[in-house]
């Protein structure tokens, strides 16, 4: 065998001896990737399921409705100077759904008082402890004085029970109102800087029976 066909020789079968170590190593990959792939659906078998019932997002909270129950002392004044605490009627409903006051109408009727009323206007966010503890809140509203009504806001704590509630809070009134119901209402505005009076009040409210449970 000549030199040049012997060197011809050598050269294929190293020549196709990397073609084989080059499918190996394909292969060896191959390989490796598919495992790590079967790990992976494996571990990934392994973490619990989210349980939507936990959590249901689809489900529209359900709307409570309280009414108001009982009499309740309220104090009308302009300043710690002139305050009238008298025994009065305090009505109205409430209506919380989540933890939000979506919907209250309160009224404050005392002898010898003009009627005030508070209806809300935006909703009021109480506070995850509604339902089980006290909660401070601002809530907006209108107010309304001998049927006139001005914005105002509420300052209220409230708590919420299974059955029962419980609201204690501060309405503020606009001067505007007070200058035309001072003389019935027994507000003494004895200065000029006096910019609002103040109604302070408490109520009881009791769970209103659900009436979609009826059919």
């Amino acid at each position: 065998m000549s030199p040049r066909l012997r060197l011809a020789l050598v050269s294929s079968i190293i020549a196709a001896g990397l073609v084989l170590l080059g499918f190996g190593s394909a292969v060896l990959v191959l390989s490796s990737s598919q495992a790590g792939s079967d790990a992976a659906v494996s571990d990934a078998s392994k973490i619990p399921p989210i349980i939507a019932d936990s959590h249901n997002m689809l489900t529209a909270p359900v709307p409570v409705r309280y009414e108001a129950t009982g009499t309740a002392t309220s104090t009308y004044g302009t300043d710690t100077a002139n305050n009238h605490a008298v025994e009065g009627t305090t009505t109205g409903n409430i209506e919380l759904t989540d933890n939000v006051l979506t919907q209250a109408s309160i009224e404050i009727s005392a002898a010898g008082y003009p009627t005030i009323s508070f209806t809300l206007t935006e909703s009021c966010f109480l506070g995850r402890d509604a339902a089980t503890g006290d909660t401070n809140a601002i809530a907006y509203g209108l107010v309304t004085v001998d049927g006139v009504e001005r914005p105002t806001d509420l300052s209220l704590n409230a708590s919420f029970g299974e059955d029962t509630g419980t609201v204690t809070g501060t309405i503020t009134v606009p001067n505007d109102l007070l200058s035309a119901a001072q003389q019935s209402a027994g507000f003494s505005v004895q200065s000029t800087d006096v910019v609002s009076g103040t109604v302070d009040f408490s109520l009881n409210a009791e769970r209103l029976a659900d009436t979609s449970d009826a059919d």
